[in-house]
Formats: C-alpha cells, sequence, structure tokens
C-alpha cells in the first residue's frame, strides 16, 4: 500500500521532515539526518518506503521506545548512535 494513500481522520496540522542542517543533500553512502518539526506535540512514527515498496519502521525501535515529539520544537534524527545511509537505487521509489 503507498503511504500517500493512507487516510487521517484527525484535523490536519503541520508537520515537516526536511535534512538537518548542513546537509542540503544526500548522496550515495552518505549518512542522513532529517530535523523534524510538528506543530502539534504527539508520538513520531519515522517510516522508510524503500524503493521496492516495503515500508521499515526507523522510529520507534527498541532502543528508543516511544519518540515523543513537543509542538513547535524541531528534533534531529537519527539519535543515540543510530546510523541510517543513502544507498542505492538513487530516487524517491
Amino acid at each position: 500500500m503507498a503511504l500517500r494513500l493512507l487516510d487521517n481522520p484527525s484535523d490536519p496540522f503541520s508537520l515537516s521532515v526536511r535534512p538537518a542542517a548542513g546537509l542540503p543533500r544526500f548522496r550515495l553512502g552518505s549518512p542522513i539526518r532529517v530535523e523534524v518539526l510538528s506543530a502539534r506535540a504527539g508520538y513520531l512514527t519515522l517510516v522508510d518506503h524503500g524503493s521496492d515498496g516495503a515500508l521499515t519502521v526507523l522510529y520507534p525501535n527498541e532502543d528508543t521506545g516511544p519518540v515523543w515529539l513537543e509542538a513547535g520544537q524541531a528534533r534531529s534524527f537519527p539519535e543515540r548512535g543510530f546510523e541510517i545511509r543513502a544507498g542505492e537505487p538513487p530516487g524517491w521509489g
């Protein structure tokens, strides 16, 4: 199932996920860090959507437990020694 087809029946709110400061682009093999900013407080689920259609939950994981975001406070991921690297194939599946 494509993520864009999922429906969220709750009131819409602003959510931003962008490359963390100092990382304007991701190159193959480079570390990926993103900054998440939400207009509403809540729990984060960060998912990798692979080019093959597979979905992998990155956060929360067994090391982090639930990840709480405060409204209006940017937070960078990954945290606590967890690393994500850009891999093949490049692009937006």
